[in-house]
C-alpha cells in the first residue's frame, strides 16, 4: 500500500507501471539475487531508468534478503559524469575520438610494447570481461603480465581445491554442525552471510569466531577467540595443531578445535582483517588443512555438501578473477603456467623502472588508490572505465565501459556459485561492454575475430575450462521450486521479494569432491607484533568508494574516518571521545575523529572509513 517506501523511490512510480529485470548485486561476495524495477520516463528524455532494487528469491544464496548497500548503491549506473565516448590525448589534452581511431591506437601501442605490456584490473568486471582481459595479453600479445590492481585477500586457488562443496546451502546448517569465522567482520563485509551464520547458530550450529577484536557475531558464538595484534596466524596454527593432537593447545582453543573436528558439517569463512596479502594466503591454507583433517569417524570437512572453505572477498567477483586467471601463477582453470608473469607489485615497480612500457588498466584506479605514483616511465597507458578517475586523467587513451546494468554477464560469488545477470537500461553514450572492447583490441593486434555476444564467449571459452565444463547461459538460467512460495497464486510468504524465474546459478565443484587434494605445505609462523601501538584497519559496509559515493540515500551513512581506542589506551595519549586526530597511514596523513569505548582492545588502535591498508602498522597519531 506504499506505507513502507524508500526515499529515492517514494511517489516515483506505481509498481504496475514498471518492468522487472533480474540481476545480481555488483557489491560484495554474497552474490545477492536482485530484481531491478525499470520504467521509461519523459523527464529523463524518454530513457529507461532504474527506479528501485528489490530482492529476488534464491534460498541457497540470499533467501529473500538483500543488504542496504545492494538496495541503494545502484545510482552510479546512471550518473551524469559517466564516460560516454573514447578519448585520446592530443596536444596534452584528452579529446573525444572515434572507436576505430582509439582501438587502432591501443592495438598498435600494445604490439610495439610486446612482452613489456602489462594489464591491471579491478575485481568488479564479469567473468567474460576478465577472461577476455587475460586472453588479450596471454594469447594475442604473448605478454603474460596480468594481475589484480589492489588485491587484499589471497586463496582463490585454495578455495578451488577445498571450497564449499557443490549444492551446499548455509540455510541447512544447524544442530550437529559447526561454523568458523576467522579474521572477518561479516556484518560489515557481507551482511547476508552474517544473517545466515547467525540463523545457523540459532538453529543449534556451534559457532567459532576468531578475531583480534569483538564483533557482533560474538553474541552468538560458542567460542569467541580473541588474539593479540599480529597473532592471527599463530592462533590459526594452534587450532590446527589442537585438532591434530587433542591434548595440545590451551583450554578454549582445544575445545574449539575438537568442536570443529567432530562436527557433522563445517563451513569456514576467512577474511583479511589485520593481515597482509601474503598472510591471508597462509591463513587460507592453514584453515584448509584443518578442514582436511579426519576425525575419529574417518570423515573430514571437504568435498561433501555443506562443508568447505569460503573466502570473504572484498568485491563481487574476486573469485571469478581467480578462476579466469587474473594472477601471475595460473592460466584460467588453475592450470599452472610454464612461465609466470609479473605480479601487481612487479608491474608497479616496472612502471617506475621502465620494465613496463605499456599499461592497460580496467575497472581500477591505482593512481587514485595510491598504489602507483603517476605514470612513472610509461610510454603508453590506456584506461577502460566508467568514470574519469585519477588514473584515467593520466592516460593516453580512455575507453568508456558499460556498467553491469547495461549489459549481460556472469559473476562468481564467494561460495563459488556462478550467476547470470541481464541488461536493464540502454547503454550510455557510446560505451561498450568490457569484453567486447578487449576482443576488438585483440583482433586489431592480430588475434581472432571477436564473438558477437557474452553468451557465445562464455560457451566457447569459459564453458570449456576444466573447472567450468559444460556450463553455459542456459544452465545458469535454470530454476526450480523454492520454499517459501513467492509470487504465485498460492502465495505463502514473500515480503518484498520477487520470484526467481531467470536462474538460480550453478555452484562449481571443488577439486576435493573428486578426492584429489592433499594437505598444503605451510611456512613457519610466529607472532608479528609492531614496536608500539598497533594500527589495524577494520571494514565498514559504507566505506567511501567510486560506486557507493553516487547514492544520495547512503550519503548520510558513509563512514567518516574514525579511530577507535580503549579508555586505557586513549587516556595514556591524552585523547578523549570526539577529539580530532591525525593518523599517518602509508605516508599519508588522515584526519579522523576519536571514538573511545570498549570497541578496541587495549594496545590496539582500530580505524575505518579510510582507504585500504593491509597488515598491522605502528600507529602514528597526533591530537589536533
Amino acid at each position: 500500500v506504499g506505507a513502507l517506501t524508500t526515499s529515492d523511490f517514494r511517489f516515483g512510480a506505481r509498481p504496475w507501471e514498471m518492468s522487472t529485470i533480474p540481476s545480481i548485486s555488483p557489491h560484495g561476495p554474497v552474490g545477492e539475487n536482485i530484481a531491478m524495477s525499470i520504467r521509461q520516463e519523459a523527464k529523463s528524455g524518454d530513457k529507461v531508468v532504474i527506479k528501485r532494487i528489490m530482492p529476488r528469491q534464491n534460498e541457497k544464496v540470499n533467501d529473500i534478503w538483500i543488504s542496504d548497500k545492494t538496495r541503494f548503491a545502484h545510482h552510479f549506473a546512471a550518473a551524469d559524469d559517466r564516460l560516454e565516448t573514447p578519448m585520446i590525448r592530443k596536444g596534452g589534452e584528452l579529446v573525444a575520438a572515434s572507436w576505430d581511431e582509439a582501438l587502432s591506437l591501443v592495438a598498435d601501442k600494445l604490439k610495439v610494447a610486446g612482452e613489456k605490456a602489462a594489464g591491471l584490473t579491478g575485481e568488479r568486471p564479469s567473468n567474460e570481461d576478465l577472461f577476455a582481459f587475460q586472453q588479450l595479453f596471454r594469447k594475442d600479445l604473448k605478454a603474460n603480465n596480468v594481475a589484480l590492481a589492489n588485491a587484499r585477500l589471497a586463496g582463490g586457488d585454495v578455495t578451488a581445491q577445498v571450497g564449499i562443496a557443490k549444492d551446499s546451502d548455509l540455510g541447512k546448517l544447524g544442530t550437529g554442525d559447526a561454523i568458523l569465522v576467522f579474521a572477518s567482520d561479516l556484518l560489515e563485509e557481507a551482511p547476508i552471510w552474517w544473517l545466515r551464520v547467525k540463523q545457523a547458530a540459532e538453529r543449534g550450529a556451534k559457532l567459532v569466531v576468531a578475531n583480534l577484536r569483538g564483533t557482533r557475531l560474538d553474541k552468538y558464538a560458542t567460542f569467541a577467540l580473541h588474539y593479540g595484534a599480529g597473532e592471527a596466524l599463530t592462533t590459526a596454527r594452534q587450532l590446527l595443531d589442537a585438532a591434530r593432537v587433542t591434548d595440545s593447545g590451551d583450554g578454549e582453543i582445544r575445545e574449539a578445535a575438537e568442536t570443529l573436528l567432530n562436527a557433522k558439517n563445517v563451513v569456514a569463512f576467512y577474511g583479511y582483517e589485520g593481515l597482509s596479502y601474503d598472510e591471508t594466503d597462509t591463513l587460507a591454507k592453514t584453515l584448509a588443512n584443518l578442514l582436511m583433517l579426519k576425525n575419529e569417524a574417518g570423515e573430514n570437512h571437504v568435498g561433501r555438501v555443506n562443508n568447505g572453505l569460503v573466502a570473504v572477498w572484498p568485491h563481487n567477483n574476486t573469485q571469478g578473477a581467480w578462476d579466469m586467471g587474473i594472477n601471475n601463477m595460473y592460466d584460467p582453470g588453475y592450470k599452472a603456467q610454464k612461465k609466470a608473469g609479473m605480479s601487481a607489485a612487479d608491474i608497479y615497480a616496472g612502471v617506475q623502472s621502465g620494465d613496463v612500457s605499456a599499461l592497460y588498466v580496467m575497472a581500477a584506479d591505482p593512481i587514485g588508490d595510491g598504489l602507483m605514483d603517476g605514470r612513472g616511465s610509461l610510454d603508453f597507458m590506456v584506461v577502460q572505465e566508467l568514470f574519469m578517475t585519477d588514473t584515467a586523467k593520466a592516460a593516453d587513451v580512455v575507453l568508456p565501459a558499460q556498467s553491469w546494468a547495461e549489459r549481460d554477464g556472469t559473476y562468481t560469488n564467494g561460495e563459488r556459485r556462478i550467476q547470470r545477470y541481464y541488461p536493464a537500461i540502454a547503454p550510455i553514450g557510446q560505451c561498450r561492454p568490457d569484453w567486447q572492447i578487449l576482443q576488438q583490441v585483440g583482433a586489431q593486434a592480430g588475434g581472432s575475430k571477436p564473438v558477437f555476444s557474452a553468451a557465445v564467449l562464455f560457451k566457447k571459452n569459459i564453458g570449456k575450462l576444466k573447472t567450468h565444463k559444460k556450463l553455459d547461459y542456459r544452465s545458469l538460467a535454470k530454476t526450480e521450486d523454492q520454499w517459501p512460495i513467492i509470487g504465485k497464486e498460492d502465495l505463502y510468504y514473500g515480503g518484498t521479494s520477487y520470484e526467481n524465474q531467470h536462474g538460480l546459478g550453478v555452484q562449481l565443484a571443488s577439486a576435493a569432491e573428486s578426492g584429489n587434494v592433499k594437505m598444503f605445505e605451510l611456512p613457519d609462523v610466529s607472532a608479528d607484533k609492531v614496536g608500539g601501538l598497533a594500527l589495524v584497519r577494520t571494514a565498514a559496509l559504507y566505506t567511501p568508494g567510486t560506486l557507493i559515493n553516487y547514492s544520495d540515500v547512503l550519503a548520510p551513512r558513509i563512514q567518516a574516518p574514525t579511530l577507535y581506542l580503549s579508555e586505557e589506551t586513549a587516556g595514556g595519549m591524552g585523547i578523549s571521545m570526539g577529539d580530532a586526530v591525525n593518523v599517518k597511514i602509508n605516508g599519508a596523513s588522515i584526519s579522523a575523529e576519536a571514538y573511545v569505548n570498549g570497541v578496541a582492545p587495549d594496545g590496539v588502535a582500530l580505524i575505518n572509513g579510510v582507504p585500504f591498508h593491509g597488515g598491522i602498522l605502528e600507529a602514528q597519531i597526533e591530537k589536533v
